[in-house]
C-alpha cells in the first residue's frame, strides 16, 4: 500500500489509524519492511519522523522504482529487468526448444517482465535494442534468419506472434490517455495530470493532446512528452458527448472547430501587437459570441461570425462519456471500451514488414494468385508439434543456413551434404533433395490412403491448404514431419548416400512413432482416446491402439 500526505501530523495520524485497524482484525503492519520517501519541496529533508525508512531518492513499489529523479527510477527500475531477463534466457538456453517454442517462452516468462514497469516508466531506444538483441540471440544463436518485426507479427501474416516491445509500450500509452481524458476533472490523476500539461500551456492543460496544431516539445517531463507523441502520431479522433464536456477546453488549434476548409483557427493574439477585445472567446462556453457586426474590427470581423458557424457545426454523441477513437485499416476503434489486447491485435494485424519469400516463391510456382494468410496458417493447424512447425515455418521463409547460402558466403562447394548434388537454391533440401524423394517413396503408399493423388511441388513446399478434411490435415502431418527430420540433419557429414537414407528414413519413423506415443499419453490423460484416433488414426491408417498402446503400421 502507497500512501500520500502533506503534512508531518499527517504521518502520525496515518499510523494510529493503522493501529485501530491492527487491532480490529489482528493483522500487523510491518514497520521494518515500510519505507518512506520524501518528495517535493521535501525531496531534501533529512528528518526520520517515526522512525521509518527515510530516503531522498527513490523506493521500490511492486516491483517498480518510484522517486523524485524520474530517469534514475525508470534506470534502477529496467536495470533489475535486464537481469533478470539474461537470468532466464541463460536457463532456458540449456534446453532444447524450437524457434517457435522459444518464441512462446519470451512472451510467457521474458518479456512479461516488462509490461508491468511500462506502465509508469519508458524503455529508453537503448534499452529497447537490448533487449531485442538479448532475444534475438536467444532465438537464433547467433545466426539471424528472419527479422525482428516478422517474429512480431501474427500467424496469419507470416509471423510467430512475438510480442512487439514498442507497440505494447504505444498502447499502454493510449489506453492511459484515453481513461485520464474520460475523467471527471475533479478526478486525482485527471488533475494531476492537469497541472503538469499546465506548466507549458496555462490556458490548455491536458486537452493539448487533441490538438493536433500544437507542439508538445516543451513539456519538461519526458514521460508525458513521449505520451503526447504516441498520441497525436496515432490522430485520435475525439467525439464528445455534448457541450458540457467541452466548455472549458481552449478553442484554437482544436480540430473539434474547424473552418469551411476544414482548418482549425489561430490564436488571434500570435497577430494582434495590443490586448484582445473582451469580447474575443478562448474557451467554447465563450462561444457563441453575442457582439453586433458594426462592433467587430479588423481580424475580428471574419474570425468572429467563423467561430460562431464552426461551434454550431459541432456534433455531439449524446453518449454518457467522451469516446477517443483510433482508426486502424479504415476501422474505427473506441480506445475507452476496447481491450488492450484486441486495440494491440489489430495494430500488430496491420504493421506492414518486408516478407521476402513471397515473390522468390511466385517466380519458382504459378502461385500469383495464392492465398498467402489461409498458407502461413497452414503451417501451424497440422501437426501441434512446435518442432516441426518452426521448421516448416523457416523453410517458407527460404532464409536459413545450407550448402547453398554456405557456397554464396564463403565459397564453399554447395553440394547437399545428403545426396551429394549441388543445391541450386535454398529449396533443394526439401524439394529435389534425392534423399527426401526416397523417405517420401517409403511413405508413399500411406499418403496416398490419406489422399490419393501425386506428391506435387506445390505440396513439397507448402502441404495442403485451403483442404479442412481429416485426411488431408493427417497427410500434412506426415509430410511435414518428414521435412522436419531432413530440415533438421541438412547439414550433418553422412559417410554414404545408402547410409545417409537408411538413417534418415529410420529418424523419421521414429521421431513419428515418438511424437504419436506423446500425443495419445496427452489424450489419456484427458480421458479422450476416441478424439486421438479420430484425429491421428483415422482408418487406422498410421496404426491403431491395442491393449492401451500404440501399434504404427510402418
Amino acid at each position: 500500500m502507497a500512501v500520500a500526505v502533506t503534512t508531518e501530523q499527517s504521518i502520525e495520524n496515518l499510523f494510529n489509524t493503522l493501529k485501530i485497524y491492527e487491532e480490529a482484525t489482528n493483522a500487523k503492519i510491518n514497520i521494518d519492511k515500510t519505507e518512506a520517501l520524501w518528495v517535493g519541496k521535501w525531496k531534501n529533508n533529512i528528518h526520520k519522523p517515526l522512525g521509518l525508512k527515510w530516503v531522498n531518492d527513490m523506493v521500490k513499489f511492486v516491483g517498480t522504482y518510484i522517486g523524485n529523479n524520474r530517469d534514475d527510477a525508470s534506470g534502477q527500475s529496467f536495470s533489475e529487468i535486464i537481469d533478470s531477463i539474461k537470468n532466464k534466457v541463460s536457463y532456458w538456453n540449456t534446453k532444447s526448444i524450437s524457434i517457435k517454442g522459444k518464441i512462446k517462452i519470451v512472451n510467457t516468462f521474458v518479456l512479461s517482465k516488462l509490461w508491468y514497469v511500462l506502465e509508469t516508466h519508458n524503455l529508453s531506444d537503448s534499452l529497447l535494442l537490448d533487449i531485442k538483441n538479448i532475444i534475438k540471440a536467444f532465438i537464433w544463436k547467433g545466426h539471424k534468419q528472419v527479422s525482428y518485426e516478422i517474429l512480431c507479427l501474427p500467424f496469419d501474416k507470416g509471423g510467430l506472434s512475438l510480442q512487439n516491445i514498442q507497440i505494447r509500450q504505444d498502447i499502454l500509452r493510449l489506453k492511459w490517455l484515453a481513461k485520464l481524458l474520460s475523467q471527471d476533472t475533479i478526478k486525482t490523476e485527471k488533475s494531476v495530470v492537469d497541472q503538469i500539461f499546465r506548466i507549458s500551456y496555462p490556458q490548455i492543460g491536458i486537452r493539448v493532446l487533441m490538438n493536433q496544431d500544437l507542439k508538445t516539445n516543451s513539456l519538461d517531463t519526458k514521460f508525458y512528452k513521449k505520451a503526447t507523441k504516441v498520441w497525436t502520431k496515432a490522430n485520435i479522433i475525439f467525439k464528445p458527448k455534448n457541450a458540457n464536456s467541452i466548455k472549458h477546453d481552449w478553442i484554437y488549434s482544436n480540430p473539434l472547430l474547424t473552418d469551411v476548409n476544414r482548418n482549425t483557427f489561430k490564436y488571434p493574439g500570435y497577430f494582434v501587437n495590443r490586448d484582445l477585445p473582451n469580447y474575443v472567446p478562448l474557451y467554447f462556453k465563450n462561444l457563441p459570441v453575442q457582439v453586433p457586426m458594426r462592433d467587430l474590427r479588423g481580424i475580428f470581423k471574419n474570425l468572429i461570425p467563423n467561430l460562431n458557424r464552426a461551434v454550431n457545426m459541432i456534433t455531439f454523441t449524446n453518449l454518457n462519456e467522451d469516446t477517443y477513437e483510433i482508426e486502424v485499416a479504415d476501422r474505427k476503434i473506441d480506445l475507452s471500451n476496447s481491450s488492450f489486447k484486441s486495440l494491440y491485435q489489430e495494430v500488430i494485424r496491420n504493421q506492414t514488414s518486408n516478407i521476402t519469400c513471397q515473390p522468390k516463391w511466385e517466380l519458382e510456382l504459378d502461385i500469383t494468385n495464392m492465398d498467402w494468410t489461409e498458407l502461413w496458417l497452414n503451417i501451424h493447424k497440422c501437426t501441434d508439434n512446435y518442432k516441426i512447425e518452426s521448421s516448416i515455418w523457416q523453410m517458407v521463409h527460404r532464409n536459413f543456413i545450407c550448402s547453398y547460402f554456405l557456397k554464396k558466403i564463403y565459397n564453399t562447394d554447395g553440394k547437399c551434404k545428403l545426396c551429394g548434388q549441388i543445391e541450386l537454391n535454398r529449396t533443394h533440401i526439401f524439394m529435389n533433395c534425392n534423399i527426401i524423394k526416397y523417405i517420401y517413396h517409403n511413405f508413399d503408399e500411406i499418403i496416398r490412403k490419406m489422399v490419393n493423388i501425386d506428391l506435387s511441388p506445390m505440396e513439397m513446399a507448402f502441404g495442403i491448404f485451403n483442404n479442412d478434411s481429416n485426411k488431408a490435415i493427417l497427410r500434412n502431418y506426415i509430410t511435414f514431419a518428414i521435412r522436419h527430420i531432413i530440415f533438421i540433419n541438412r547439414n550433418k557429414e553422412f559417410e554414404s548416400q545408402t547410409l545417409c537414407k537408411h538413417i534418415l528414413l529410420r529418424k523419421t519413423k521414429s521421431f513419428i512413432k515418438k511424437d504419436l506415443e506423446d500425443k495419445l499419453n496427452i489424450f489419456k490423460a484427458k480421458n479422450n482416446c476416441p478424439k486421438f484416433e479420430q484425429k491421428y488414426l483415422i482408418d487406422n491408417i498410421l496404426g491403431k491402439i491395442e491393449n492401451d498402446k500404440l501399434i504404427v503400421n510402418f
